[in-house]
């Protein structure tokens, strides 16, 4: 991901990728998203994959 990652020390709410990601939506910048197995078998926190 382009851009430089956020403070460690006060980082921004929501997915901490946000504010630097092509695919943004608006859940992103207000909401965690949990861990999740895609369908072939790897594990994501994006709202992109059902389940997060």
């Amino acid at each position: 991901i382009r851009g430089a990652p956020p403070d460690l020390l006060s980082p921004p709410p929501g997915c901490r990728f946000a504010p630097r990601c092509p695919d943004v939506m608006p859940v992103c910048t207000t909401r965690v998203p949990r861990l999740t197995e895609t369908e072939s078998g790897q594990v994501a926190a994006c709202y992109l994959y059902p389940g997060a």
